[in-house]
């Protein structure tokens, strides 16, 4: 079993808008699937994917899929219902987080390099690059509710709020101490 193997533990989390499928990215490089849709728990184990930690994990909300960055310099989509590779994109470094735009139409990915890669959900073909958003590694971002803004979570003790028209950046947060590992509206 997946999760009961030494040295296994989950990296990435990332849920349905329901709670009812749960996928969890490992540091073996599996993604495991729980799903109690259907009034029991089903549970399914994608091994032939990422060859490094999966550091990403996004659903997406508005279809049955959802998209895995990794240390391995890969975007991936899945089909949930099938546990299925849909397609692969190639990252310049190694990939950190990632988010679904609330219409599924864009996955943005947070890039060790402190860069931010937009990629087209259909095709995963880039159509905006910043390769130097932050001065260190992105770790999280979240999209707002309404989709019109990105909260990029970054280890430079920085939060990068971009307009999601034209991926402009209009605001930095500052003050933490420290790497900020997560957001949320």
């Amino acid at each position: 079993d997946v999760l009961h193997r030494p040295g296994v533990y989950g990296r990435a989390i990332g849920a349905n808008e329901t709670g009812d499928v749960l996928a969890v990215g490992t540091s073996r490089n599996d993604i495991v699937c729980f799903d109690r849709r259907e009034g029991t728990l089903k549970t399914l184990v994608v091994t032939q994917g990422h060859s490094a930690n999966v550091s990403g994990l996004a659903m997406d909300m508005a279809s049955p899929s959802f998209a895995t960055c990794a240390d391995d310099k890969t975007l991936r989509l899945w089909c949930l219902r099938r546990g299925s590779l849909l397609g692969i994109s190639q990252l310049p470094t190694a990939g950190r987080a990632c988010a679904i735009s609330p219409h599924g139409d864009a996955i943005v990915v947070g890039l060790s390099s402190g860069g931010l890669q937009v990629h087209d959900a259909d095709t995963l073909r880039v159509t905006y690059e910043n390769p130097k958003l932050a001065k260190e590694s992105i770790s999280d971002l979240k999209f707002s509710p309404d989709g019109q803004t990105l909260a990029c979570a970054s280890h430079d003790n920085m939060i990068y709020l971009l307009d999601t028209d034209g991926w402009r950046q209009y605001a930095v947060l500052s003050g933490h101490s420290s790497y900020v590992s997560h957001v949320d509206w």
